[in-house]
């Protein structure tokens, strides 16, 4: 099912994903996972163990940033949804705000879940750890094919104009 941003009569990342979330879980008990789509590294076994924990806690999993800043990932169920505080040290206001409102919270932090992708520096966090063993689309994707050596190329390009830029300041 999908739902058009535009007939929910209310806009945002925080106001929509509150919205959607309150519809999916009218009458369920179920799990709901609400995650970025830049999470390159996620594997099943991040999700296992997401969703391990909040069964486990009954309550909040913040599965924040690699700086512990950001929220990449929530996962409640019904009598535990979260206010939604997308946006600048989103991790410590979903923290506070659920610990605010008593319900059990626990911030989780794996590879797979904190390595978003928001930076170039990001992007090359990708590829160091891609270039390691390991299986999986991502993997095949950016190191199994020509777009990787195109990746790597681009960021060693943009530090080098770094490097340059950093010569002509001084």
């Amino acid at each position: 099912e999908y739902l058009a941003e535009s007939t929910l009569d209310c806009c945002g990342l925080n106001a929509v994903v509150q919205l959607v979330s309150t519809r999916l879980l009218v009458d369920s008990d179920d799990t709901l996972v609400v995650l970025h789509g830049d999470l390159p590294l996620l594997t099943t076994a991040d999700i296992s163990d997401v969703l391990h924990c909040q069964r486990q806690l009954g309550g909040l999993v913040i599965g924040c940033d690699q700086r512990g800043v950001g929220t990449n990932l929530l996962a409640f169920s019904s009598d535990c949804t979260p206010q939604f505080h997308f946006g600048v040290d989103s991790c410590a206001s979903h923290l506070a705000s659920a610990r605010g409102a008593g319900v059990p919270v626990q911030v989780l932090r794996r590879l797979g879940i904190g390595l978003d992708v928001d930076e170039p520096r990001d992007l090359q966090a990708v590829m160091v750890a891609l270039d390691g063993d390991g299986a999986g689309n991502t993997r095949n994707l950016l190191c199994g094919s020509g777009l990787g050596a195109r990746i790597t190329l681009a960021l060693a390009t943009l530090a080098d104009d770094r490097g340059v830029d950093r010569e002509m300041a001084n």
